[in-house]
């Protein structure tokens, strides 16, 4: 899996380069926490001339007929709100499904990329586990697909995908979109699920900006079916973000699917002068070289989308050129757009975060020679506050399973008999699930994942009967040498005793850089154990 920049859908407001530095990187908070603000404001933008007005946003391009109501989740009752019009909810545990606008998600305060339709999106938020669930009743016309546009903000950095919805199956950390038959209940993943379109697997990108997912629905034509998105997490935090619900025709530029060279999506905040703007996109080159996708930017202060259709991409080594067309009514309706990015390997939060251009403007039909030729331009000068992914089937990837065990591991338990403390011996064994990929730049990415596996044993002064449960997991990036380097790490461990007062909960989470030169460029180290 790749991580790579698309910058250039912000200089959808400007026809030149600029040279100015993004803002410093800050820190993204991860796992289960209370909400933390956004750092960034987004700043209006006016077109060349005094006397322009705001670029207005695009036009929908929606199929004349759309069976699903309310698709775009505009019709709520305001930002947060947990009530769609036309739109069935339900909620168990920590969280919801809220109406999201802008570029902070509702509840924990993460960054998301803006919604792509409208000013809204459904997106699950929580501060902990729980089951979240949006659904529709619709009867399909004839010739009618099912799409969708998806994000994925998987806090936790690990997909797990049992076959059940409850937050109290561990670990259970997925999204799923299903087809299902409107008489089953809504947790259902059996029976009554007529078709799965979507579910997370281990190993998938844990977080990308808003694709696009298309399914054929011809063999239920004329059937009245339940859509059905549901999210449940118990690993860590978990944002899934859906908008732009279509049950009909598909609108132009959306991609029906098939074999693919390349999946390009991101989100992020860049810089230019003193502007911070935000920008989001989707691209798919298939694998006959066709290439479909969207790129916008947003504007918050001014309410300004800039919206186009990427029309051509080519991608060599760690660098993408990007070209397509902008259909936000305006001045530059119809014109061509190009834009460069390029993946330093490091992540988006260190010294070698990604970099990209600022976009030009150029005569219809110019998109196509700017990929073809793949020039060294325009300039790669700004750094990309966000999360970008280039994934590719050619990949070189496998997994690693083994497991560690435990004897008389011991674990002090400082609130037991009564605040007295007593030491417990635990056995038992670990698993550790490590999956490594090779990116098109020959750098590698490992992920893992560590899980108790009956893990228990018993206090040396009580007696008691101790359980050991919780996960970890990490991420990290390096090349062939070993630096640059990035990396994170979240562990949640939790050591239950009998009856109550006995229980040792411990979090920890640290994010670390290194760069060409060996140096730690940035470090947060995060430990916290408390009892109950």
């Amino acid at each position: 899996m790749r991580r790579l920049v698309f910058l250039s859908v912000a200089a959808v407001l400007a026809t030149a380069c600029d040279d100015t530095p993004a803002d410093p990187p800050i820190a993204v908070p991860a796992g289960y926490t209370s909400s933390v603000a956004s750092p960034y404001v987004d700043l209006g933008h006016h077109p060349p001339g005094a006397t322009s007005p705001l670029l207005g946003r695009a036009p929908s391009a929606k199929p004349s007929s759309n069976a699903i109501l309310n698709g775009s989740f505009e019709e709520n009752d305001g930002p947060g709100s947990t009530s769609f019009s036309d739109w069935g909810t339900y909620n168990e545990g920590d969280g919801a499904v809220f109406a999201q606008t802008g570029t902070d998600s509702p509840l924990s305060g993460f960054e998301v990329p803006a919604p792509p339709e409208g000013e809204f999106a459904a997106m699950t938020d929580q501060f902990g586990p729980g089951l979240h669930v949006v659904y529709q009743d619709v009867v399909v016309p004839e010739g009618a697909t099912f799409g969708f546009d998806l994000y994925i903000g998987n806090r936790a950095g690990e997909f797990y995908s049992p076959p059940t919805l409850s937050p109290d199956e561990f670990p259970n950390q997925q999204f799923r979109a299903d087809i299902m038959d409107p008489g089953a209940p809504l947790d259902d993943v059996g029976a009554g699920v007529l078709a799965n379109v979507y579910q997370t697997e281990s190993g998938d990108p844990a977080e990308s900006g808003y694709s696009r997912v298309v399914y054929d629905l011809t063999s239920f034509a004329g059937q009245t079916v339940r859509i059905r998105f549901a999210q449940v997490d118990n690993y860590g935090n978990f944002q899934a973000g859906v908008d732009d619900v279509v049950v009909g025709e598909e609108p132009k530029g959306r991609d029906p699917g098939g074999p693919a060279a390349y999946l390009i999506n991101g989100f992020g905040h860049i810089g230019s002068g003193n502007t911070i703007r935000t920008f989001s996109f989707s691209a798919r080159k298939a694998a006959d070289g066709t290439t479909s996708g969207n790129f916008e930017l947003f504007s918050r202060e001014a309410g300004v989308r800039i919206h186009g259709l990427v029309t051509c991409a080519t991608v060599f080594g760690s660098t993408a050129w990007i070209g397509g067309t902008i259909t936000t009514e305006g001045p530059y309706q119809g014109r061509d757009a190009i834009f460069r990015a390029a993946d330093l390997g490091a992540g988006t939060k260190g010294e070698y975060e990604d970099r990209l251009s600022l976009l030009q403007l150029r005569d219809p039909g110019q998109a196509q020679v700017f990929c073809d030729q793949a020039p060294p331009f325009p300039g790669l000068d700004f750094g990309a506050q966000g999360n970008i992914t280039i994934s590719s089937p050619t990949q070189a990837s496998f997994t690693e399973v083994d497991f560690v065990e435990l004897e008389n591991f011991g674990v002090f338990i400082p609130c037991a008999l009564d605040g007295a403390g007593e030491l417990v011996l635990l056995q038992g064994s670990l698993m550790n699930v490590f999956h490594f990929t090779e990116d098109q730049a020959g750098g590698f990415n490992v992920r893992s994942s560590t899980n108790p596996q009956d893990v228990s044993g018993y206090g040396q002064t009580s007696g008691d009967l101790y359980q050991g449960t919780g996960n970890g997991s990490s991420h990290e990036h390096f090349t062939i040498s070993g630096v640059p380097f990035s990396g994170s790490f979240i562990n949640n461990f939790r050591i239950i005793g009998q009856g109550s007062g006995n229980n040792y909960l411990i979090h920890e989470n640290a994010q670390f850089t290194v760069n060409a030169n060996g140096d730690v460029t940035v470090s947060n180290v995060n430990f916290q154990a408390s009892c109950q």
